[in-house]
């Protein structure tokens, strides 16, 4: 406890009121403490973990009501005497042990909470608990009463309150004090709010849970989509007369009641009926949050209003050495009276709350259910199926719940078999918001590969949808290593790498290792990594496709899942530029096998995730260099073996190896150990390393459970490939549409006319935007200005949008979709802008199916001409114009705020005279405010320029939206035309949906 040094300050009267407060504070403390002691010890209901760490909290308790009942009688018999002593050791024993017992509650949650310990699991650590904290407070407490200096005089001695450490050892009394309280008070706060978000989160799960049917069917039947027929049957139990009358038990360390955790599913060959009140779960849950989570916060609560006013006491005394405040003095002795008296408040007050919820849940169970039968199981319906009926099933599996709402709700969850191609809506309508991106994906590359298999890549596509299958973050990655066909012994020096990555240099040559490098370099080699197999023979031969396998034990790469490709490869080759991206991958990612078959030779297209190109010589890195490697996000990586020489030397875009290098250093390290440091130099020096790295990186997730970065780029590059696929179609259907339509003069009249539009509309924009952006109302928003003109932010940039934002160029488009509409006889239909709510009104489910469309939300209609631009600027006004509003209103409150704080500090200095003068108050103050006005300028500045940008932008996509939809109405009057712009559509909307359905993956 915090005290004041000295008495000089405090006057006879004073004196008594410090008495009488701390002794009549203590007596209440003493009725708490002999209050908990007895409830404990007669009731049975307030016997659970929390009730017995509290319990025995109490007896120490009782100690401190000693020391403070002693109150000033200790300080007035003088230092040296054995009162004092005794009052000394108190007070620095056991309000430390109070502390203590509080963070051992504080962890008890935590293990309740993410250990599951249970009732049994937190007994045994009562006895450790006890010893920790005796010896952490009775030693030192103990060997400050030897303490003694000529100089000092004892260690304890008077500090006006009661006896504690004397001001003279001021370092000791913070070190040996203040510094653990307050560190174990931090400690229980970080503890709580860890326990805090994990209750959120779970009691979120477990009110989805108990609220309804259709949450437990979901459950049901994504756990039915993932178990892979491995069910867990679990008693579902509401033990009302447990033992010793607990309103809970916790029966093993992986159930509690008011924290669920993942529910674990029943056996599919069980039907479980569970009979409780429909109010019932939610009671119970909120039962055991108050016993074994708000009882802990009250008690830390009430510890932290013990020791703020020591510690504001404290605060005062360091920086002011003769402060002395008596309404202080008193609210110290007060409250570091009552801390039994706060305990048994708390303990009284949440205990009965609890036992009256429990009594009533005990009535409602007896009355409802006379038996007191709460699991039922009814007859298995078959007992064991085979393992292969049970996969196939799995997809088709569904429940079905039955909640009588008239009586006891019975909740029967029985499997039945549905077909997967019939729609549940009243299921799926509330997975909306939890579709497993997962799924998703795989549906829609599934759809793009059925209705457009020419726009993708089918061996890649199908080679994602492998990835896709399996489990994320256990992806089989497929590498390729290709020698460069064209260069020096291409397969050998490929093999050398491949072996020098996969070797390990703590075990002697492998027959693999010997096999490989004897192997015929022309002859294409599947190398599968992973554990060995029994000591298996290495090499196969795959009858399937007749390839060469060989399964290889690394271990530096077992758990990463890897197949390699062993062969030579022709890529393309010419002068750098010449070779694009897309044909590099074609021939890189999906390399051509030769096979034997009965006509010959059959050639077969070996999809990869990765690719290696591996070339030697400078023949080899001039044919590397002209090749876009660094183009391609990572998929391809290439290596060149040129000894003596490294990659800054060349200065060169690809990875310069010798892989003599690590050959020798293997070799030496498996000599013996003490060729350690040479293997090392040897091994960075042929810079193999750095392949393995990228091998690594493509092949291990960021995260557990998270796709593999080399499936996820394989999925990226390949719908990139896709959207290029669709802009060459565009590309060829306009220069097509043009070519035929070139000799119609009144189509070239308006085709003249559109290019005409589109570039006054561009130098519209450009023109009328620079008028806004240097005029009068866009100089009105300076960050200056912002004080008095924070609410016309939304009205000045409404009307720079209103009257600047291309009204001619609006205007001059209506008269050319007329020109169109008159010639042709009819008013045709435009392409129109799509908001994101039309995506959302039009999403699919990772089930396959759509969900229910959202109710509309706009308040007008499109025009019967592009309406690209009234679009643009109805969605600046109504979408950026307010986050602008809303930022400048932020600044300006936050600006303020700082100032006024800064100032407020600096008053509160010159008030105390921690200031001399107010010139150094006045310099306080004024770094806030320039730190302030700083801030405030700088970011809006920025924010201004950034919408000053977004309005260019969007409004040349405005009217390079209108000119497509014009030309493209222009272009397609044929049915052909009109039915493949629509194809052409439909791909890019899939495309879409599947990057975003990628983006959303883990």
């Amino acid at each position: 406890m915090l005290h004041i040094r000295g008495d000089e300050d405090i006057t006879v009267g004073q004196n008594k009121a410090l008495e009488i407060v701390g002794r009549t504070a203590s007596v209440l403390s003493a009725l708490g403490i002999v209050t908990i002691i007895a409830v404990f010890c007669l009731l049975p209901h307030f016997r659970n973990p929390m009730h017995r760490i509290i319990f025995i909290n109490a007896f120490y308790n009782a100690f401190d009501v000693v020391c403070t009942m002693i109150s000033v009688s200790g300080p007035a018999a003088g230092s040296s005497s054995a009162l004092c002593q005794l009052q000394a050791f108190l007070n620095q024993m056991f309000p430390l042990a109070d502390v203590l017992w509080t963070l051992a509650m504080a962890i008890n949650v935590f293990l309740i909470v993410f250990r599951r310990y249970d009732g049994e699991s937190l007994k045994r650590l009562e006895w450790k608990y006890m010893v920790v904290i005796t010896a952490l407070t009775f030693i030192p407490a103990f060997a400050f009463l030897f303490i003694h200096s000529e100089e000092k005089g004892p260690l304890y001695g008077s500090v006006t309150l009661w006896c504690s450490i004397a001001p003279k050892w001021v370092l000791l009394r913070i070190v040996f004090y203040y510094v653990p309280i307050w560190s174990m008070i931090l400690i229980a706060m970080v503890i709580y709010c860890l326990v805090g978000i994990e209750i959120l989160r779970r009691r979120v799960v477990f009110h989805s849970f108990n609220s309804n049917s259709v949450p437990l069917e979901d459950n049901l039947v994504s756990a039915a989509r993932t178990s892979d027929c491995n069910y867990q049957s679990r008693d579902i139990e509401q033990n009302i007369n447990s033992e010793h009358g607990q309103p809970f038990a916790l029966h093993s360390g992986e159930e509690w009641q008011s924290l669920p955790s993942k529910p674990r599913m029943t056996s599919a060959s069980h039907t479980v009926a569970t009979t409780t009140h429909q109010s019932s779960a939610p009671h119970n849950s909120s039962l055991s949050f108050r016993q074994y989570v708000l009882m802990p916060v009250f008690f830390f609560l009430a510890l932290l209003s013990v020791w703020v006013a020591p510690s504001t006491n404290r605060v005062g005394v360091f920086v002011r050495p003769d402060f002395s405040s008596f309404p202080l003095l008193l609210c110290v002795g007060a409250t570091g009276s009552l801390r039994g008296f706060w305990n048994g408040v708390i303990f009284i007050t949440i205990g009965m709350k609890s036992r009256r919820r429990r009594g009533d849940l005990e009535r409602l169970a007896r009355f409802n259910t006379p038996k007191s039968k709460f699991i039922r199981q009814e007859p298995r319906s078959s007992t064991n199926s085979d393992s292969s009926k049970c996969s196939s099933s799995i997809d088709d599996m569904s429940s079905s719940i039955t909640i009588d709402r008239q009586r006891p709700s019975t909740v029967a969850l029985r499997p039945s078999t549905r077909s997967r191609n019939k729609p549940q809506i009243g299921l799926r309508r509330f997975l909306s918001t939890s579709t497993n991106p997962r799924f998703e994906l795989e549906d829609t590359l599934l759809e793009l590969q059925k209705q457009f298999p020419n726009f993708v890549s089918i061996f890649r596509l199908q080679l994602a949808l492998q990835g896709l299958r399996q489990d994320a973050g256990n992806e089989i990655v497929r590498v390729a290593v290709l020698g460069v066909a064209n260069g020096p012994n291409p397969g050998t020096t490929a093999r050398r790498i491949l072996r020098a990555m996969l070797a390990d240099p703590l075990q002697e040559e492998q027959p693999w290792e010997r096999e490989l490098e004897n192997r015929d370099e022309t002859k294409p080699l599947i190398v599968r990594v992973g554990p060995p197999q029994k000591h298996a023979v290495s090499l196969e031969i795959e009858k399937a496709t007749g390839l060469d396998e060989m399964h290889i034990s690394s271990p530096e790469l077992d758990g990463f899942n890897l197949e390699f490709l062993v062969m030579e490869v022709a890529v393309p080759h010419g002068a750098p530029g010449e070779t694009s991206i897309q044909r590099l991958e074609d021939a890189v990612l999906v390399p051509t096998i030769d096979i034997p078959s009965a006509n010959g030779v059959s050639s077969m297209s070996t999809p990869v995730h990765q690719a290696l190109l591996v070339a030697d010589g400078l023949l080899g890195a001039v044919n590397i260099a002209a090749l876009p490697v660094s183009g391609t996000n990572e998929s391809i990586t290439a290596a060149v073996q040129i000894p003596g020489v490294n990659k800054e030397q060349l200065q060169a875009t690809f990875d310069v190896v010798d892989v003599s290098l690590a050959e020798k250093g293997i070799n030496l390290f498996r000599q013996g150990p003490q060729n350690a440091i040479d293997y090392e130099r040897l091994w960075f020096s042929s810079n193999v390393p750095t392949l393995l790295k990228w091998l690594k990186d493509g092949a291990k997730p960021i995260q557990d459970n998270e796709t593999k970065p080399a499936v996820r780029r394989l999925i990226a590059s390949m719908l990139q490939d896709t959207s290029s696929q669709i802009q060459l179609a565009e590309a060829r259907k306009l220069s097509k549409a043009l070519t035929l339509k070139s000799d119609d003069p009144a189509v070239a009249a308006l085709n003249k006319r559109l290019a005409d539009w589109a570039e006054k509309a561009h130098a519209e924009l450009q023109d009328e935007l620079d008028l806004a952006f240097e005029g009068r109302r866009w100089r009105k928003l300076g960050w200056w200005k912002l004080f008095w003109r924070v609410d016309d932010v939304a009205m000045l940039t409404n009307e720079m949008l209103s009257q600047r934002f291309m009204p001619t160029a609006e205007q001059e488009l209506v008269y050319l979709t007329g020109r169109i509409a008159q010639m042709g006889g009819a008013s045709p239909e435009y392409t129109q802008p799509k908001s994101s709510l039309d995506a959302l009104e039009s999403r699919k489910l990772g089930s396959g199916e759509r969900a229910p469309p959202l109710a509309a939300t706009s308040s007008y209609s499109l025009p019967k001409w592009p309406g690209h631009i009234a679009f643009t600027r109805r969605y600046l006004q109504n979408e950026t114009v307010p986050a602008l509003q809303s930022l400048a209103q932020r600044l300006v409150m936050q600006s303020l705020g700082t100032s006024g704080l800064a100032t407020s500090l600096a008053a509160l200095l010159y008030i105390s005279s921690c200031v001399s003068t107010v010139y150094e108050a006045g310099a306080v103050a004024a770094l806030g405010i320039v730190y302030s006005l700083g801030r405030l300028q700088k970011k809006w500045d920025a924010a201004r320029a950034f919408w000053q940008g977004e309005v260019r932008e969007e409004g040349r996509k405005a009217v390079r939206g209108a000119e497509e939809s014009v030309a493209t109405v222009l272009e397609s009057n044929d049915s052909n035309g009109a039915e493949e712009t629509g194809e052409l559509q439909e791909t890019k909307e899939l495309v879409a949906r599947a990057e975003d359905a990628l983006a959303r993956m883990k």
